[in-house]
């Protein structure tokens, strides 16, 4: 997870920002008793907003990745470990070769998730009939 501090002055809006990923102000002006909305970061779930109360208040925003879900078409074949999510956070991930009675398998498509990927993925299983 990732933890973004803010400090916000009642008057004039965000005046300090440290965390690890680039996202720009959160807002043009913030008033005293109005909510600061986290910015939206893709492959995240964004924090609730939070209400300013005080000059120079600081927000911790922890941001949770999103869980995305990983399908297998394996026209027949079995999987014997077959992992069903992955999230932004993680390496890139190559599926385990599936088995097929009379062929061999030759490939995925696509081949494999790049880490930092977001969204859905469907592997679609290859194979090429044994001799």
């Amino acid at each position: 997870n990732d933890r973004i501090i803010s400090i916000w002055n009642k008057n004039g809006g965000l005046i300090m920002e440290n965390n690890n990923i680039v996202i720009g102000s959160f807002c043009s002006t913030a008033e005293k008793d109005t909510y600061v909305y986290p910015k939206e970061i893709p492959g995240y779930i964004a924090p609730e907003p939070q209400i300013l109360k005080e000059d120079n208040q600081q927000f911790n925003f922890i941001y949770t990745p999103i869980e995305y879900e990983i399908r297998y078409s394996l026209d027949n074949g079995v999987l014997p470990f077959a992992k069903t999510n992955y999230n932004i956070e993680e390496e890139d991930f190559y599926p385990a070769k599936p088995v097929k009675d009379g062929y061999t398998f030759t490939n995925w498509d696509p081949e494999y998730i790049p880490s930092g990927s977001t969204g859905n993925y469907n592997f679609i299983a290859n194979y090429a009939p044994n001799n």
